[in-house]
């Protein structure tokens, strides 16, 4: 995984089973994100941006959509609602959080919701001048 394998060739890395490898895999990335859920306050200076990722139906047919060939572009520019926004922040200390905040541009309510009681009083957030960000000192 650190490697950004697939699953097929993490599997004959491993000399497993791809499906061992699959279930693997959701395993160790469950795990992460219960440790994530679990961690204290980010303490320090702590930068926080947003990052965009193309939505993906991997593994269902929506209805009236059209299957995409890898790495086609979106339809359309820009931020749009077919990018997932992912909310991060990194201390400086090391200390990491990222949290899927909203489908297209967040608001400030949904990164409140997504930071909230995650940066401890002391703590000094450097973040971009967005809007959202304006309004979601912790």
């Amino acid at each position: 995984m650190m490697e950004g394998y697939s699953v097929r060739k993490a599997a004959k890395v491993c000399d497993i089973n791809r499906n061992t490898a699959f279930m693997w895999r959701h395993k160790i990335l469950d795990a992460l994100s219960q440790y994530q859920d679990n961690q204290h306050r980010m303490t320090g200076v702590v930068e926080a941006d947003d990052t965009y990722f193309s939505l993906s139906f991997k593994g269902s047919k929506p209805v009236g959509r059209k299957s995409y060939k890898r790495g086609s572009p979106a339809s359309k520019r820009g931020i749009s609602k077919e990018k997932i926004c992912v909310s991060c922040a990194v201390a400086r200390n090391g200390q990491v959080y990222s949290k899927i905040s909203a489908l297209g541009r967040p608001t400030a309510k949904a990164l409140q919701t997504v930071f909230r009681k995650r940066f401890s009083k002391k703590s000094v957030v450097c973040m971009d001048n967005d809007s959202p960000y304006n309004v979601c000192q912790a």
